[in-house]
């Protein structure tokens, strides 16, 4: 049904409710009026008779011959009938003889004694009629009060008044079709003029369905419909662009290496790349419109993010069999309050093989590692032994250049076994596993800070520990890691007039990060990245003794909790090394990495 046939069959029913309305209230109109008439008709015809005199003496006389002769004068003026009546109801002379010394219904007393035609609608032979009862009384004396002597009833018919207001009706409903009908000639014309806007917009709409967009219509008017129009040509042009532009994102989608799903609100399927439908063994077809629940292995999600986004590993079920990726999902919001979401994968069944063999070679070379400095230290205690055995005899006492060389081969042995304990350490905590349970950090960086001080007796470093730091991890990884820490920034307040040294936690990036800060010699943040290398140093071995291995060491054990390690310094400053236990800060990470020493 085309528009303009719905608005008119809106319309016309109105149009022919109207039409019934107004010829029912215009028959009901006419047909009171005219019997309002004949009420009036009626008061006249029995107020205004010339003989009323004679028929108010018959009435106190009760004579029913003196009242005859008028009362059937009054019928020859139109009336049906002319009675008199007693107060009672008696019918005292009636212009049909046969009716008198009958009883006729009269109207409540107190209306009659208001003297006043009362009318009334009776039948009469079947016929509706007027009945007009006029009370007579007696006019009142000094002494006497008004009796009332009697009533006059005039009966006149109705039917020749019903006829005229049926006729009249017609008559009214003629004209009402006419006006209508000219209405209805000029709506029909107004429609076509009106919606001459709307079918070109329904014709171009169906080009676009299936030509190019871009296609414009006349905006012949200022009115809605020139501004629907003009949003409309808006919408073609915007739609050209959207074209292009799905175009292009369906391309992109494609090249891109990972496989993308995009689905609908309810979680099925509406775009899949070819990776994607690689990946799964099918086709993009066979993908579009199934659930994206159907391709993942229940309760094998695992990673992180929030409400929105996603990320981590799971399992997606494929034609061959389970398939391990690389995830991440997005929830999307767009114009309108739609939502979608987008899945991004890649397969890492060849991945995971490669970090399988390389985990195994991992051990491997840790075993061996262990192995060989393990084995190590028994040729290095023996030379060490031996050096010292030799120093001690009179040979070696009386040759200064023995002695010397002597000297250097134990110094060396030594230093060669605390390399080799450093190592081992290492390995040690490279292959340990960490625990998680409830680690007071205070109490532990306490207790180590009551060591160093215990051990370095001479010197007087301020410690500020901040009281009450509780987080869960593995204590001896924990207190391995603050004694490095805070051993370091002991070592390199050596030679600070009033050194102090700082444990405590702050805000950073909005996670939580413990810190150990100290005031001394610092370090040029251009080398930042060197003192996570292991022995690597940047002092002189001879003023700040030492491994090379306590700050890399730190940073693995930050890392085996989940968290990042980083560091802030200035030469002559001091140096401030930060830490979080179960959340990593990749721009502090960066930092760490990124710095180069040959930046000036």
């Amino acid at each position: 049904m085309t528009l303009r046939a719905k608005l008119l069959a809106f319309v016309l029913p109105y149009a022919a409710v109207t039409v019934g309305l107004i010829t029912v209230f215009g028959y009901f109109a006419a047909r009171g009026i005219l019997v309002s008439d004949v009420e009036a008709k009626s008061r006249a015809i029995v107020v205004g008779y010339d003989k009323f005199r004679t028929i108010v003496n018959g009435l106190r006389t009760r004579n029913p011959v003196m009242l005859r002769m008028p009362l059937t004068e009054l019928t020859s003026g139109g009336a049906l009938s002319a009675a008199a009546l007693d107060p009672d109801g008696r019918v005292i002379a009636h212009s049909n003889r046969l009716e008198e010394g009958k009883t006729s219904s009269l109207p409540p007393f107190e209306q009659r004694r208001r003297r006043e035609p009362i009318p009334e609608r009776v039948t009469v032979s079947g016929r509706p009629a007027i009945r007009t009862t006029l009370p007579v009384w007696t006019e009142p004396g000094l002494n006497q009060p008004s009796v009332e002597l009697g009533s006059i009833q005039v009966t006149l018919p109705l039917q020749a008044t019903l006829v005229t207001a049926q006729r009249l009706s017609v008559e009214l409903l003629g004209i009402i079709l006419g006006v209508i009908a000219i209405a209805t000639a000029f709506l029909f014309w107004g429609l076509r003029w009106l919606l001459r806007p709307v079918s070109e917009l329904a014709e171009l709409t169906a080009r676009l369905s299936s030509g190019p967009f871009g296609q414009t219509i006349a905006v012949r008017s200022n009115d809605e419909l020139g501004e629907l129009a003009r949003r409309f040509n808006e919408l073609s042009r915007h739609l050209a662009e959207t074209a292009i532009s799905r175009d292009f994102f369906e391309a992109v989608i494609e090249e891109v290496l990972n496989g993308i799903i995009v689905t609908d609100a309810g979680g099925r399927i509406t775009l899949a790349n070819q990776v994607a439908a690689d990946v799964l063994g099918r086709t993009p077809g066979e993908l579009v419109g199934a659930p994206v629940r159907k391709f993942i292995v229940r309760r094998s999600l695992k990673g992180h993010g929030g409400p929105r986004r996603f990320s981590g590993e799971a399992s997606l079920i494929g034609a061959a069999g389970t398939i391990p990726v690389l995830v991440g999902v997005s929830r999307l919001r767009y114009r309108g309050g739609q939502r979608s979401l987008i899945v991004s994968f890649r397969d890492i069944s060849t991945l995971n093989r490669a970090k399988s063999d390389l985990a195994d070679a991992n051990r491997e070379l840790e075993a061996f590692s262990y192995a060989a400095a393990h084995d190590l230290k028994t040729p290095l205690r023996t030379i060490t032994n031996y050096s010292d055995l030799v120093l001690g005899q009179p040979a070696a006492l009386g040759d200064p250049l023995m002695a010397d060389r002597l000297g250097r081969i134990r110094s060396a042995g030594k230093r060669m076994a605390e390399l080799i304990d450093a190592l081992l350490l290492f390995s040690r905590v490279t292959r340990k596993e960490a625990a998680r349970t409830s680690v007071s950090l205070s109490a532990i960086a306490r207790e180590e800070a009551q060591k160093l001080a215990a051990a370095d007796a001479g010197r007087a470093v301020k410690t500020d520990i901040e009281p009450a730091l509780d987080d869960l991890g593995d204590e001896q990884l924990i207190r391995l890691l603050l004694r490095n820490l805070l051993s370091n920034a002991w070592k390199f307040t050596s030679r600070s007039r009033a050194p102090k040294v700082q444990f405590g936690r702050e805000k950073v990036d909005g996670a939580s990060a413990y810190y150990v800060r100290d005031n001394g010699v610092g370090f040029d943040p251009r080398y930042l990245s060197k003192i996570l290398v292991p022995f690597e140093r940047l002092h002189d071995p001879a003023e700040y003794p030492g491994s090379g291995v306590g700050l890399p060491l730190a940073e693995r054990i930050v890392r085996k909790h989940g968290g990042s390690f980083w560091a802030q310094s200035r030469p002559n400053e001091g140096a401030t090394f930060y830490f979080t236990l179960h959340r990593r800060l990749a721009a502090k990470e960066r930092q760490m990495r990124q710095a180069d020493p040959r930046d000036v």
